[in-house]
């Protein structure tokens, strides 16, 4: 895991020790924000691959013999242009992925035997067969195979973005917290990635500039996916690009690049071919929607309407089961709807006081759902919850986002750090639920006021996780009771 985290690009979060995939997500909605503070246009390419895990040349990932019949073969297998094989002889010729991590040799071998030969139980008997494309059927360690390969190109990608000077770049924070200020060291950005989806950020200051700049990024992008013998899935909804425009001209670029509700088609010259990129102004991305105007208003509209088919899918057989009591068909009721209905809040900004109430009455409305409370019952808010033993809306919310920041804490890294710190409107809401949390917690605990000594609270944030999930549980209790 040391030589595999440690050859990884630095936003390829997948893999990484007890990561979450909302993180991700949190980066691209982060970056989104801060550039629209900016007043800058942003863009972001969404890339996805062809059965990724089972396309994968395991002679550029692990090395190993071959030769020129077994590369045509693989060639032909994979539908490769004739134009890709000069260029994939070159990278054969080139250090494999596990030898560019710095691993061992002993460890290079193992891995190598271990996908080499491939065992089938078919009717009680054994079927030996060597395979030489892609990882081994169902084996959980694909994702690994897969992850050194995408890691060198990643790598690739980022060095020649870099060299012609379209790479973004993130200013180093002093200090890997709520307090970090940024330094005058930079980091790069290319974007974050969870297995194959990849999500490329720009930035310009005008549009027809951002336009040109993700373009050429796209170019590059595909060229190194084709060297590698990689698919893009360039289908509308899997590989598409995503403009946020802003400021002088950007009436126009819209009505030039969304000609209507579908989006229009940006042409990318490659090495070997011209291909046409989807333009969408809104990408789902990790499970999570993301919307040009970076709001989350239709995201959270989708969540509730994902909740209430889930609801609707068990009512009967769990939610309205009489012989269930009602503490055990909340807990289901946890599990199967307020699961997905929660999935990705932390990174929520909701702007208006609408939306805010909107998203309150919705969770209110399957509280009184679960209950079979009839829509004419004259029932508060705090009597639903107090029935249920659930909290309020507000506390869900607040108590999502402060268990995700014992999280972010625990695994973010500088650059992470760093976008997040630019996401003032985030930071500001993570300030309101600290000083919510404080005031919970104020005749119970030791703990001060966070604006004050946050040292205090960045001290069990850091040293002590599961201290501080116990704390933000113990302040979701005490502040669903209902005010007396």
């Amino acid at each position: 895991m040391t030589i595999y985290t440690g050859y990884m690009q630095n936003q390829q979060l997948d893999g990484r020790p007890k990561i979450s995939v909302s993180m991700a997500c949190h980066i691209c909605r982060a970056y989104q924000r801060w550039q629209r503070d900016c007043g800058r246009n942003f863009g972001f390419l969404f890339l996805d691959l062809t059965e990724a895990f089972y396309r994968v040349l395991r002679p550029l990932a692990l090395g190993g013999q071959w030769n020129d019949e077994t590369i045509a073969k693989m060639a032909q297998r994979l539908r490769l242009p004739d134009d890709v094989l000069a260029d994939l002889h070159v990278k054969l010729q080139e250090p494999h992925s596990l030898e560019l991590a710095g691993a061992p040799s002993h460890h290079q071998r193992y891995i190598r035997s271990l996908h080499q030969d491939t065992f089938f139980y078919v009717d009680g008997q054994t079927d030996i067969c060597r395979t030489e494309l892609g990882s081994r059927p169902g084996d959980s360690f694909a994702d690994i195979i897969f992850g050194y390969l995408w890691a060198r190109l990643l790598r690739q990608l980022q060095d020649d973005l870099q060299q012609v000077g379209l790479l973004e770049v993130v200013s180093q924070p002093t200090v890997l917290g709520l307090n970090g200020q940024h330094s005058s060291t930079e980091l790069p950005l290319l974007g974050p990635t969870w297995c194959d989806d990849l999500a490329v950020v720009g930035a310009a200051d005008s549009p027809n500039a951002i336009v040109n700049k993700m373009g050429t990024i796209a170019s590059y992008l595909l060229d190194h996916c084709e060297a590698m013998a990689m698919t893009p899935n360039l289908k509308r909804g899997k590989t598409e690009i995503l403009f946020g425009f802003a400021g002088k001209n950007s009436r126009s670029a819209k009505r030039t690049y969304f000609p209507h509700d579908n989006g229009g088609w940006l042409p990318v010259v490659c090495s070997h071919r011209t291909v046409h990129l989807h333009i969408t102004g809104e990408y789902q991305h990790l499970g999570g929607l993301l919307h040009h105007g970076g709001d989350q208003r239709k995201e959270m509209k989708r969540r509730l309407a994902m909740a209430h088919v889930s609801f609707g899918e068990h009512r009967k057989l769990l939610f309205h089961n009489r012989d269930f009591t009602v503490e055990r068909r909340f807990q289901l009721f946890r599990t199967l709807v307020l699961s997905k209905l929660v999935y990705g809040t932390e990174s929520w900004i909701l702007r208006t006081d609408k939306s805010r109430f909107g998203l309150h009455c919705a969770i209110i409305r399957l509280y009184r759902r679960l209950l079979r409370v009839a829509p004419d019952a004259h029932l508060t808010d705090d009597d639903i919850c107090s029935q249920l033993g659930a909290v309020s809306p507000t506390v869900l919310l607040r108590v999502q986002c402060l268990r995700y920041l014992g999280l972010v804490y625990k695994t973010a890294g500088a650059d992470i750090w760093a976008i997040f710190l630019h996401d003032k409107v985030w930071i500001e809401l993570i300030g309101a639920d600290l000083r919510w949390m404080y005031l919970q917690l104020h005749h119970s605990s030791a703990l001060t006021d966070p604006d004050l000594h946050f040292e205090e609270w960045e001290h069990i944030l850091r040293q002590y996780p599961g201290f501080w999930k116990r704390l933000v549980n113990r302040a979701g209790e005490h502040g669903s009771r209902p005010s007396t």
